[in-house]
């Protein structure tokens, strides 16, 4: 179906999300006969037609949609297949020495002999053939024998498609909790978001959000294994770098605004006049929703918080709002995807996931060592409470 059906945004250079909203809530307005071609804001005419859309029957709609897309893939197949022909048709001639009946020597030949018909009147299979009885292909083990010495990329191919593991998504509804329900505004506006790991160039979370909600309803919802292994060591301060403006969280007392200086250091020498560097500016993040934001599909962006841990983040979608949706504001943002959580064993048990991990300790059979909640007790604990060893080290443990 055509992106004008589904109210989604292709990839584009810019989308002011506002106008995109603005535009599809003229465009389902029925009473208004024409659409005013300044909302369009510079979109691509296959996009966004204006002819499509003053069809106002979903079925005409859906019906003229398909059609053109018929007609365009039967154009292009059409030409790459006259095109393959031709290319095929030269190519055999020159290499096989291949001529039409009319350029055809007028050597004596013998009577039982049928000379070959041209190539635009050979079937593929007698091509094909042809190619199999005359051309000189090495065996699979003259192939594996030597490697070319100009195709030494392909080791470091075959390695890396033996250890790419696609993507699996282990998020269940059961994992989010909602109380309570409110209706949704049917002109709503909804994105896809989704969030990477600060080391591993790997999905970890995908949300949908809404427009009227502001950006840090979002950040709540994210999870890092910072949060957890700093605790209340840190701040939880942190920003959004989206189009060259940073979005910082203010809302704690103690809340840092990490752009304050970067802005500077930026504006400081005229830095901001290089290729790498822009004129940045800034905004609080708890005053800003993302209906006012402008942003590219696809394009990283960054989710910087602790400090220093760093999270690409990327807009994979703009749409509106449909029935199929979550009817619920509550549930908002609402998870999409959440990628596997691995967690070490208990060395001991090795049944149940571990909970701490110890260095130095006397009892572990390595160092570090993990242990669960039943067998760290037990192993470190007097019956009264008091610890068996003083000199080893416990953190807690959380996942990898």
């Amino acid at each position: 179906m055509s992106n004008e059906m589904s109210g989604t945004v292709g990839m584009l250079s810019l989308v002011n999300i506002r106008q995109f909203q603005q535009v599809f809530q003229q465009f389902m307005n029925e009473d208004e006969g024409e659409i005013d071609e300044e909302f369009f804001f510079g979109m691509d005419e296959s996009i966004f037609n204006t002819e499509d859309l003053a069809i106002v029957d979903p079925d005409e709609q859906i019906r003229v949609a398909i059609e053109k897309e018929m007609q365009a893939t039967n154009h292009t197949e059409r030409q790459r297949r006259e095109q393959h022909e031709m290319d095929s048709d030269s190519w055999l001639r020159k290499t096989f020495g291949i001529q039409d009946q009319a350029e055809e020597s007028d050597e004596d030949e013998d009577e039982n002999f049928a000379p070959p018909l041209p190539v635009s009147q050979q079937t593929p299979s007698e091509m094909a053939a042809a190619l199999m009885l005359t051309a000189d292909i090495p065996s699979y083990e003259e192939l594996s024998n030597e490697k070319p010495q100009n195709l030494r990329c392909l080791d470091e191919v075959e390695q890396y498609s033996s250890k790419h593991k696609r993507e699996v998504n282990y998020y269940t509804p059961h994992m989010q909790q909602v109380v309570g329900h409110e209706d949704i505004d049917p002109n709503e506006v909804v994105l896809s978001i989704a969030l990477y790991h600060p080391k591993k160039a790997t999905k970890t979370q995908e949300f949908l959000v809404l427009g009227s909600q502001s950006l840090v309803e979002l950040k709540d919802h994210f999870y890092c294994l910072s949060d957890l292994a700093f605790g209340e060591c840190t701040t939880s301060s942190g920003y959004f770098f989206i189009e060259n403006v940073f979005y910082d969280d203010t809302r704690a007392q103690n809340s840092i605004e990490y752009s304050k200086e970067l802005i500077e250091w930026v504006r400081k020498n005229n830095r901001y006049t290089k290729p790498e560097f822009g004129l940045y500016t800034s905004k609080k993040m708890e005053h800003t929703f993302f209906v006012d934001l402008s942003v590219r599909i696809g394009v990283p962006y960054l989710y910087c918080h602790r400090g220093n841990c760093e999270h690409v983040m990327t807009i994979n979608e703009v749409r509106m709002i449909h029935e199929d949706d979550n009817q619920n504001k509550r549930a908002y943002p609402l998870q999409t995807f959440q990628n596997k959580i691995r967690r070490k064993k208990c060395r001991v048990c090795d049944i149940y996931p571990a909970k701490y991990v110890t260095r130095g300790d006397p009892v572990a059979p390595e160092n570090p060592c993990f242990f669960c909640d039943k067998c760290y007790g037990p192993l470190h604990y007097r019956e009264d409470g008091t610890p068996l060893y003083t000199n080893i080290e416990t953190y807690p443990y959380y996942h990898e």
